[in-house]
């Protein structure tokens, strides 16, 4: 299976750069989701071909893949199926006017496009662990491409210097 990252090249100074707000920094949280944007279109654009089934993982960089992949559908009338791997990417799917499917339906996918918390320099993952979790693994593995879309913050030397906190709900 394939294993790709995209995550935006630039650092953080050319976003900052990139603001059309003379005088004005842009803020930390729009540089970071401008990141997040800028890796989505790039897997969007590099991976995506007619006639795919597509697995779509969930998270909030996840947003900005499926907006660029319905674009993408209107303007070069791409033909398309979608497999959520939670409510949340079922919605996304749904409200960009995507082609909803399931893997009862659609087994086999070609693509999935998915998040993660933490990716080291080989391109080892650590994931979440919410209740998607286990669907976003069954997607990944019925897909002959897997690709993992991460913004600069995710990024790490190695693991452990950075804590995942569970929080349990009473």
């Amino acid at each position: 299976m394939l294993r790709r990252l995209f995550r935006h090249s630039a650092d953080l100074s050319s976003v900052l750069r990139g603001s059309k707000r003379k005088g004005l920094i842009m803020d930390s949280a729009k540089a970071l989701d401008a990141c997040k944007k800028a890796a989505a279109v790039a897997a969007v654009n590099e991976l995506v071909e007619d006639n795919q089934a597509i697995g779509i993982g969930s998270g909030s960089t996840i947003v900005h893949a499926v907006e660029r992949l319905a674009e993408r559908v209107k303007q070069e009338g791409l033909k398309i199926t979608c497999v959520p791997t939670s409510f949340q990417a079922r919605q996304l799917i749904l409200d960009n006017g995507l082609v909803l499917t399931d893997l009862d339906q659609t087994p086999q996918l070609d693509l999935a496009i998915d998040g993660a918390d933490l990716v080291d320099s080989k391109l080892t993952l650590i994931k979440g662990g919410g209740g998607c979790h286990t669907l976003e693994k069954i997607i990944a593995d019925s897909s002959k491409k897997f690709a993992v879309v991460a913004d600069y913050s995710k990024l790490v030397d190695f693991f452990g210097h950075k804590v995942l906190i569970a929080k349990t709900l009473h």
